[in-house]
């Protein structure tokens, strides 16, 4: 991926929560580790989701929260704010245990992985 492109896909303008942080600072500005992880990340979401509604189908809410704690971690070091906020509202119902929120929620981070997918993978 070329710096250029790089840059814009971690530009705070792709985001819907609008932050002015850089999202490439936990990497110290490093953009070649930025970008290892982006694509890490990013390729790991099918999968993740899988798990995620592997959990829902099972009623595994403790370990539902886990992964979602552990994914949610993982977009604070990639600059995925949206992403980042989608998964702590999806963490908060999942302690409530209330299946529809619980669907709700699953399907709105579900979405924004997709959307980040589509952004990051060259056509």
């Amino acid at each position: 991926m070329e710096k250029t492109r790089l840059m814009r896909i971690l530009s705070p303008a792709i985001y819907r929560h609008g932050t002015r942080q850089r999202p490439w600072r936990p990497t110290g500005g490093n953009l070649n580790l930025a970008r290892e992880l982006l694509q890490m990340l990013v390729q790991g979401f099918p999968q993740e989701c899988s798990k995620l509604y592997h959990c829902l189908r099972t009623n595994d809410w403790p370990l539902l929260a886990e992964r979602v704690h552990r994914l949610r971690g993982a977009t604070s070091y990639c600059g995925m704010p949206a992403l980042h906020a989608r998964l702590k509202t999806l963490m908060e119902v999942t302690h409530g245990g209330d299946r529809e929120r619980i669907m709700t929620e699953l399907a709105g981070a579900e979405e924004e992985m997709e959307r980040l997918v589509r952004i990051v993978t060259p056509d």
